[in-house]
């Protein structure tokens, strides 16, 4: 039997808020690429100050910290709402969580 209480609630703006960093994150990537593509042909130096990420590798840690996050924050909500996940102590969401945060806030 399902289940939707406080906590199911939260996570589900959880995950649409992370869905929307993950789209924000993608339309500003092709936005900066095509503006540097143009400023290219224009011969014009650009300091990238409204893209997301500095390069590849970084715009690759974003990708995968905003799916990454959007992944766990969906089993997390299907594992409550069908009380796979107990009441009590819950470690191991904490611990991905924490590391979602980090990650966030790394990015």
């Amino acid at each position: 039997m399902a289940v939707f209480n406080k906590w199911v609630a939260l996570k589900i703006v959880e995950f649409l808020f992370c869905v929307a960093c993950l789209v924000a994150k993608r339309v500003a990537s092709d936005d900066e690429a095509r503006l540097a593509l143009l400023l290219q042909k224009l011969s014009r130096e650009w300091s990238l100050l409204t893209s997301v990420t500095w390069d590849n590798v970084g715009s690759a840690f974003a990708d995968a910290t905003y799916g990454g996050y959007v992944i766990i924050t969906f089993g997390l909500v299907f594992a409550r709402v069908y009380q796979e996940i107990p009441r009590g102590r819950r470690v191991l969401e904490g611990i991905l969580l924490g590391f979602g945060l980090l990650f966030f806030l790394v990015v």
